[in-house]
C-alpha cells in the first residue's frame, strides 16, 4: 500500500505542475487550451443568442453548450484532486 500512495502522489504532483504551472511544455499546452475552450463556449453563447443563428444551429448549439458544462464540471475535481490542501 505505501508504494500506491507514492504513486499517487507523484501523479497529483505532476497533474499540480501541468494545471498551476506554465514553465512547463504541458503547463504552456494546458493554458492555452484552456484558453481555446473558454472562449469557444462564449462564442458558442453568443452565437447561441443572435435569432437567426439560434433558429438554424440551435440543437447543434444547446449540445455544445452542454459538452462545455460537463468539461468544466468534470475540470473541477481535477484541479481539487491535484492542489494539495
Amino acid at each position: 500500500m505505501v508504494g500506491q500512495g507514492k504513486a499517487f502522489g507523484k501523479w497529483r504532483e505532476t497533474l499540480y505542475r501541468v494545471i498551476f504551472e506554465a514553465d512547463t511544455p504541458a503547463g504552456k499546452a494546458f493554458d492555452i487550451a484552456l484558453i481555446a475552450v473558454i472562449l469557444l463556449s462564449v462564442l458558442v453563447v453568443l452565437l447561441d443568442s443572435i435569432g437567426k443563428v439560434h433558429d438554424d444551429l440551435g440543437e447543434a448549439l444547446y449540445l455544445a453548450e452542454w459538452v462545455f458544462t460537463l468539461a468544466f464540471s468534470v475540470s473541477i475535481p481535477v484541479i481539487l484532486t491535484s492542489y494539495s490542501l
